[in-house]
């Protein structure tokens, strides 16, 4: 049964003791207001690959230049809403923006990368958005009072590998909007310290470059497997890239990840701000010495540490790290860029997080 909620003001006041669903689907009545992007990609409604009940069913495949998803609108405005709740399970390990689109036309963006042919539950947090490249706000945030639309983007194109099969289905299963905090948070409260990942949703944030990633789920923890780095402009590339939602720009200090490695190595830590308007695509980096072989460390970054990239000209147009321009969080193999060949290694990462102290 498809239905669609809205809450009254007075429950919207109980706050956090109260978590309610503002807008649901299920497929079991149909898939009504459900839009592919365009005609080449086919939306139906099938009982035999679900969840539960019934799914909703696309068919597509990858070519250049055409975004292939589905997208649905918002009924009424989902007040108070926190995150997002849903299953899907593609044919193909797959990349996908998770977009809500505003009433004056922005968009803001999440990225999930999900495994083939397994049921995820989704649940993701409203701060893990992030202002699309293409789209402008005028006041910079994401309001969930004026989400009027829902998407799935699949970006496969742009990330998979050069065998990975073009056609492809998704399905999509038990959609919900809710006003309660997801897992996958940043901060219960908007304050830090922020959990940029603990690796306990069932699902990444991360894309591998010349690498393999993956969830250890026996340690809780994202597994970087590397052995023949890609190349990427002559150079020889390993690393990991996270996508950023919105940081805040005051009181962070330090950056703390704890890790551990099968083999002694250096990694490069990299926060990448976001290139809008005049603002420079500008990188700032700090060294980290990872031992091998040895029991999880939680390393300390301080953020007046890290030093802004210059190479080839780059820069910075106010020459300081604005976190809350910060969209990417890479980690970056230093023997492999600078052409050693060090052999394959695998590093486990469980925490990473933003502190004030």
């Amino acid at each position: 049964m498809r239905r669609t909620l809205l809450l009254a003001a007075g429950l919207l006041a109980i706050g956090p003791l109260w978590a309610a669903v503002l807008a649901e689907e299920d497929f079991e009545q149909g898939m009504e207001g459900w839009q592919p992007f365009n005609e080449t990609c086919k939306a139906t409604v099938q009982q035999e690959t679900v969840h539960q009940g019934a799914a909703l069913r696309l068919d597509y495949a990858l070519a250049p230049g055409s975004a292939m998803g589905v997208m649905h609108p918002v009924e009424l405005p989902p007040i108070g809403m926190r995150s997002i709740h849903f299953w899907a399970r593609p044919s193909a390990d797959t990349v996908l923006f998770v977009v809500l689109g505003e009433e004056d036309g922005s968009s803001y963006r999440t990225l999930l990368r999900l495994p083939a042919n397994e049921w995820t539950d989704v649940h993701t947090s409203l701060d893990r958005f992030r202002l699309g490249d293409d789209s402008s706000d005028e006041n910079g945030r994401l309001d969930p009072d004026e989400v009027r639309t829902f998407g799935l983007a699949d970006l496969s194109m742009f990330v998979a590998p050069p065998n990975a099969p073009e056609a492809r289905q998704l399905y999509l299963d038990d959609w919900s909007l809710l006003t309660d905090d997801a897992p996958n948070a940043y901060s219960a409260n908007g304050k830090l310290p922020f959990m940029l990942d603990n690796f306990t949703a069932p699902f990444l944030s991360w894309i591998p470059l010349g690498a393999k990633v993956s969830l250890d789920a026996a340690e809780h923890a994202l597994l970087w497997d590397y052995n023949e780095p890609a190349q990427a402009g002559g150079m020889a590339m390993c690393a990991t890239v996270a996508s950023i939602g919105a940081l805040p720009n005051q009181g962070a200090k330090h950056l703390l990840i704890t890790l551990r490695a099968q083999r002694a190595t250096k990694l490069a830590v990299v926060l990448q701000e976001e290139k809008r308007g005049k603002q420079d695509e500008s990188r700032y980096v700090a060294m980290l010495d990872v031992p091998g072989a040895g029991d999880y460390q939680t390393q300390t970054i301080a953020l007046s540490e890290l030093q802004l990239d210059t190479n080839n000209g780059a820069g910075d147009e106010n020459h300081k790290l604005d976190l809350d321009q910060v969209s990417t969080l890479i980690l970056g193999d230093v023997e492999v860029f600078m052409g050693q060949a060090p052999g394959p290694n695998k590093v486990w990462i469980k925490e990473i997080t933003l502190t004030a102290d």
